[in-house]
């Protein structure tokens, strides 16, 4: 049957799509770069340790999760779901995303990567949901959002910084 070899195929690779998704749990606060995390796994939660992350955001980190091409660090913070999340994305991701609609605002940021801006969701009343951070770098975006954490402007900051320092651990 001709049918086989495409089922074959298709096993394998959901297989490998499942079984290269990422360990997640805390990654002991080593990077890639210092020999600790896993090197070839490319940029995920190796990118930068939880120590790294806690110090730019200013919050504990009890714990780090790969993404397809990011990673979810959890934070100490009001909701069990509390985190901050970056991905690598086509660049394409970048201006797909800088529409306001659904009651999304768009706000330029400068001295951020080549170009980059703040994407606000906010609520009927005008108070803000959330906040992602969205950078052009290169040929690529890169995205910062912070996750059931009320939106401050320290939790914009943080956000900035970190999607400034993933820029330099990944540049």
């Amino acid at each position: 049957m001709r049918r086989r070899p495409a089922l074959l195929a298709c096993s394998l690779l959901v297989g490998l799509v499942v079984g290269c998704g990422g360990g997640g749990g805390d990654d002991g606060g080593s990077t890639a770069a210092d020999g600790g995390g896993d090197a070839g796994a490319g940029p995920g939660c190796g990118v930068l340790s939880t120590d790294e992350v806690a110090e730019i955001i200013g919050q504990d980190v009890t714990g780090a999760s790969e993404l397809p091409a990011g990673c979810t660090w959890t934070i100490d913070g009001p909701d069990p779901s509390s985190a901050y999340d970056w991905q690598r994305l086509p660049v394409e991701g970048f201006e797909a995303n800088r529409v306001e609609v659904g009651g999304f605002v768009i706000e330029p940021l400068d001295d951020l990567g080549d170009e980059a801006y703040l994407r606000t969701m906010a609520s009927t009343q005008g108070d803000p949901l959330s906040v992602e951070t969205w950078v052009l770098d290169g040929e690529d975006t890169i995205a910062v959002r912070a996750i059931a954490v009320p939106v401050t402007d320290d939790v914009i900051a943080a956000e900035r910084d970190l999607a400034e320092a993933l820029i330099d651990a990944t540049g």
